[in-house]
C-alpha cells in the first residue's frame, strides 16, 4: 500500500490513492461533470448514480481499504465504466478536486462525533461546506442525510452562513425525501425505528 505522501495509482482498476493524481487522471475528461459521494459505504447509491448519469463521472471518496476492495469487486461485476474511487480523506480529496466541474455532492451518514470535545472532528464544518459550495457548479446540488436529529439541525445552521446555497424546500430539515435512494444501511436503520433526516441545497 502506498504511503500517505506518495501520489501514485494503486494497481487496481478505478482506484486512485491518495487523491493527488486526480488532476492528471481527469485532465482528458474536463468536459464531463462530476457527481461526488463522500463515504459511499457498500456503494449502493454510487452505482445507482453511475447508471442514472452515464454522461458524468461518478466519484466515491472512501478512506477504508476494505470498503474500497468490496466496491471494486462490485464495479467489475456491474461492468461500470464511469465510476472512480478516491481512497483518501475527504478533506484532502476536496483540495484535489478544485479544478473539476462538480454537478452534485452526496454526503450521507457522516459521523456526528456527539461529544463536545470531538466536535472538531466532524466532517460537516463551515470551512468544509464552504469548500463544497465553492467547487459546485451554478445550479448544482448538495444532498446530506443523517439519522441524528440534532446534527441535521446543526448542519442546517452552518449552511445558513453560506449565502450561495439555498434550501430546495421551505423546511430545511425534512423527515422524508422523494429523491432518496433506498441504500442498504438507510433501510436497515428505518426498520430499526430510526428517523432519517434529509437536507437538500442548490447553488445560486
Amino acid at each position: 500500500m502506498p504511503q500517505k505522501n506518495d501520489f501514485q495509482e494503486i494497481e487496481k482498476p478505478n482506484v486512485i490513492y491518495p487523491a493527488g493524481l486526480v488532476h492528471t487522471f481527469f485532465h482528458h475528461e474536463k468536459s464531463k461533470p462530476l457527481i461526488v459521494e463522500i463515504g459511499p459505504g457498500r456503494g449502493d447509491l454510487l452505482f445507482h448514480l453511475a447508471n442514472e448519469h452515464p454522461e458524468a463521472i461518478v466519484v466515491g471518496i472512501e478512506l477504508k481499504s476494505k470498503r474500497v476492495d468490496k466496491m471494486i469487486a462490485r464495479i467489475e461485476k456491474l461492468e461500470l465504466t464511469n465510476v472512480i474511487l478516491l481512497q483518501a480523506d475527504a478533506k484532502t480529496a476536496l483540495d484535489e478536486l478544485k479544478d473539476q466541474p462538480i454537478k452534485e455532492w452526496h454526503i450521507h451518514f457522516s459521523d456526528p462525533w456527539p461529544k463536545r470535545r470531538h466536535a472538531p472532528r466532524r466532517l460537516l464544518s463551515l470551512p468544509f461546506l464552504e469548500n463544497c459550495s465553492a467547487l459546485l457548479q451554478p445550479k448544482g446540488k448538495i444532498s446530506i442525510t443523517t439519522d441524528v436529529e440534532w446534527y441535521a439541525h446543526d448542519v442546517a445552521k452552518i449552511i445558513d452562513r453560506i449565502p450561495q446555497l439555498s434550501s430546495c424546500s421551505p423546511e430545511k430539515v425534512q423527515t422524508s425525501s422523494d429523491d432518496a435512494f433506498p441504500t442498504y444501511f438507510a433501510e436497515k436503520w428505518k426498520k430499526a425505528g430510526r428517523n432519517i433526516y434529509y437536507l437538500r441545497y442548490w447553488k445560486s
